[in-house]
């Protein structure tokens, strides 16, 4: 079967205006800790529990490196995603961005204040759950301001499709099977957290809170390092991880089109499962995927070889109508 690859949609910049927010936040990660001199105890406060009361440290080189990793990660990573994105879904990418940015540079400030002039770490101002919520308006609104700024974003149909159906005689049953290992975006990170959490658990001290997060991220990531789908006369199921869960599945009866689409990661967001408007995504690489539209639902896009095969076999199982 003749394949031909849909053109990629072209890259487009940020406006001046989608980038003051997210390059605000992200100078204020990387500058302001060194405004505070010699007012900070080493180490710092970094983490506080349910009471408010700091129950977690880190070296002060340590502590800025990390919020100013997650700060670069939430401030400028959805901005780089919006690039080949569709309208509705830049809009929500560089609302993430500014909500990001917003949130992390109003989080570092008040962590330096609770720290500042503290005798040690344990000595550190509170941070009250009232706090927190302060802290999540001011991104839900950061990232409305976004949304709106992003909204002349110009429109990238997804690049689609159809596929004639296969010859299905009368009686034939017919069953069509793919698998789609990830690539090194998904791999690397997930090793790379596994080994991080293994290290960090061998090592004593406080930074050892943060295990149970790496092993949820390193299970998280596992999952969307194998794909496999099955088309047959009962519908569409994707199953996810090595051990096939969780599984989505889509009856026949719900399937109103079916579509090859040329799938870039980025504009869906990233790679994993990806919830977009109109659109749900499971991204494991850049490439051709299977597209099916849902009655009632949002569409269902998958990444797997072969999905050309995949389309023309569910193509010829949907019943007429």
């Amino acid at each position: 079967m003749t394949t031909t690859r849909p053109p990629r949609p072209p890259a487009v910049r940020p406006r001046p205006a989608e980038l003051v927010l997210p390059v605000a936040g992200l100078a204020v990660a990387a500058v302001l800790p060194f405004a505070y001199g010699g007012r900070l105890p080493d180490p710092v406060a970094s983490h506080w529990g349910f009471g408010g009361v700091p129950d977690g440290n880190l070296p002060i080189p340590v502590d800025h490196l990390v919020l100013l990793a997650a700060t670069l990660l939430v401030a400028l990573g959805p901005l780089l995603a919006a690039a080949r994105a569709d309208r509705a879904a830049a809009r929500v990418l560089v609302g993430l961005a500014h909500g990001g940015a917003a949130l992390f540079a109003l989080l570092r400030w008040w962590t330096l204040e609770a720290n500042a002039d503290a005798a040690t770490w344990r000595d550190a101002g509170p941070l009250l759950a009232g706090d927190v919520l302060v802290a999540l308006g001011v991104g839900v609104a950061a990232g409305l301001l976004g949304a709106w700024l992003a909204r002349t974003r110009p429109e990238h149909p997804p690049a689609t499709r159809t596929v004639a159906p296969v010859p299905v005689a009368p009686g034939d049953h017919v069953v069509w099977i793919g698998r789609q290992t990830a690539g090194p975006a998904l791999v690397v990170p997930a090793v790379a957290v596994v080994v991080a959490a293994f290290l960090v658990a061998i090592v004593p001290g406080p930074a050892a809170v943060v295990v149970p997060a790496l092993v949820v991220a390193a299970v998280a990531l596992a999952t969307f390092t194998r794909v496999a789908v099955d088309v047959s006369d009962r519908g569409l199921s994707v199953r996810l991880g090595p051990f096939g869960w969780p599984r989505i599945r889509v009856p026949l009866a719900e399937v109103t089109s079916v579509a090859v689409q040329h799938v870039e990661p980025m504009a869906h967001g990233g790679w994993g499962y990806r919830a977009m408007p109109g659109v749900r995504a499971v991204v494991v690489r850049r490439g051709e995927g299977l597209r099916v539209g849902r009655r009632g639902r949002a569409d269902l896009v998958v990444t797997v070889d072969g999905a050309e095969d995949a389309a023309a076999v569910l193509t010829a199982l949907i019943p007429p109508r």
